[in-house]
């Protein structure tokens, strides 16, 4: 059965004449005809079979663009072309504020606390401002007004400073020829975030270095000049009171007077006034004078300048529950009783931060920045988004090559296959006749010739 279906197509193609011509129709030119049709049959199988495996083997960029697109067009897009996707940005300077809701600091313990309350320094001020002959310099009593009032200023100008450059870093523009992924976005938001803190910081460091340089050149002018006066209280002989100025620096130590060092402070307490009767290398004021120690307040410092003391100082005793309550017992005679509430001891804190440590990072624990990558992306507004991609086994494209390219390979064959198959034709049957003749002449047999001789 399959042997019969063959020989029947076979004499079917053998029958076949594209290229019949009514002008040639003798036998030889009908013979190159059908050599002609099977060459061109076999030929274009092979053109058609080429050009389906190029089309499926070829891969087709693909260029598609999206109208209006929304949000979640946006991520969808972003997910399976980010190598390719763009989406202009209609607007391609925004202000952070567009985007950025809040950036907002949750400052240290210390600047919330009773610490720097009016109530606490009308508390620590009652007695100086009654009796500010009686203490001793490095004496609490003595200090601790101008220390917590410096410390509640050190939290106000971390404040104002952190006010004054979000104003600014609020109305700072971000450049986006086209819409940035979410992860881009966040990325260059929290490193711009980072410099912010950074540069804060540091600019608040060196406003506070300023004011100490300040206060150490006036210092040295005010010593040259030998108007570094202590006011002092005594009892001279006789029993007769006196007061006046002295220009006696303070002594903190063997090496560090009052008045000659930026970097001289040293640990604050209650001193007792007693009279002395002779001179004593302790701490004295005034004439006839001595400090005995009482209690000493650790973590607050006294120096010769104020705002150096207070960034050294780390606030230890004000910690310690105990410590604090002692430290009431000498305060308990004020006009305005108080009860401070101790400062809370981070669990995770190896050792207490100094005042310095705090102003570092501007007074802040720590920065909660809330902002919205719909709103950067409304924004921006893109109108269109345009991606490309590349693929394989198109049928489209697979027919669409191959109907395009079957006229052209057609016409060629056409032209060329007839007249070549009749050139070589010829040739061969050229050179078949020379053959031929050829042999036949080698086959030709040759004669004898008899010579006769002339006889007498």
């Amino acid at each position: 059965m399959a042997s019969n279906w063959f020989l029947e197509f076979k004499t079917k193609i053998k029958r076949i004449n594209l290229f019949q011509d009514i002008d040639k129709t003798n036998e030889e030119d009908i013979k190159n005809q059908k050599i002609s049709t099977i060459i061109f049959l076999i030929l274009f199988t092979i053109s058609i079979v080429a050009l389906f495996l190029y089309s499926f083997l070829t891969p087709i960029t693909k260029t598609v663009v999206v109208e209006q697109p929304s949000l979640s067009d946006y991520k969808q897009l972003e997910e399976k072309y980010s190598n390719t996707l763009l989406c202009p940005c209609t607007s391609v300077s925004n202000e952070y504020n567009k985007f950025i809701s809040s950036f907002t600091p949750t400052f240290n313990q210390v600047c919330s606390s009773d610490f720097i309350s009016d109530e606490w320094l009308n508390y620590v001020n009652y007695r100086l401002f009654l009796e500010p002959q009686y203490h001793f310099a490095f004496d609490f009593r003595h200090s601790a007004y101008g220390f917590f009032a410096m410390l509640r200023t050190l939290c106000e100008l971390a404040k104002q400073t952190i006010d004054d450059r979000l104003i600014s870093f609020y109305s700072t523009i971000l450049l986006t020829e086209n819409i940035i992924s979410e992860d881009i976005f966040l990325a260059n938001i929290y490193a711009i975030r980072d410099q912010f803190i950074a540069t804060s910081a540091n600019d608040f460091i060196i406003t506070l270095d300023s004011v100490i340089l300040m206060e150490l050149v006036n210092n040295m002018v005010v010593n040259r000049l030998d108007t570094y006066w202590e006011l002092f209280f005594g009892y001279l002989p006789n029993n007769i009171t006196s007061d006046g100025w002295v220009a006696q620096p303070y002594t903190l130590g063997e090496n560090c007077l009052y008045q000659s060092s930026v970097y001289c402070s040293t640990t604050t307490g209650i001193y007792l006034r007693k009279l002395s009767n002779e001179t004593s290398p302790i701490l004295w004021w005034g004439v006839k004078y001595q400090a005995e120690l009482q209690f000493e307040v650790p973590g607050v410092l006294v120096g010769t300048y104020i705002l150096y003391a207070v960034l050294q100082s780390n606030l230890a005793c004000l910690y310690n529950e105990s410590c604090l309550s002692k430290l009431n017992t000498y305060l308990n005679d004020s006009l305005y009783p108080f009860n401070a509430t101790p400062l809370a001891v981070r669990s995770s804190a190896s050792s207490l931060p100094t005042i310095n440590d705090l102003a570092k990072q501007l007074m802040v624990d720590f920065w909660q920045l809330n902002l919205s990558y719909q709103h950067y992306f409304n924004a921006c507004n893109p109108l269109t988004c345009t991606y490309t991609y590349t693929h394989q086994f198109d049928i489209l494209f697979i027919i669409t090559t191959v109907i395009s390219f079957i006229g052209g390979i057609v016409k060629v064959l056409m032209i060329i296959i007839l007249p070549t198959v009749e050139f070589l034709r010829k040739k061969v049957k050229t050179f078949n006749r020379l053959l031929s003749s050829s042999s036949s002449s080698s086959e030709v047999v040759p004669h004898e010739t008899n010579i006769g001789t002339c006889c007498n």
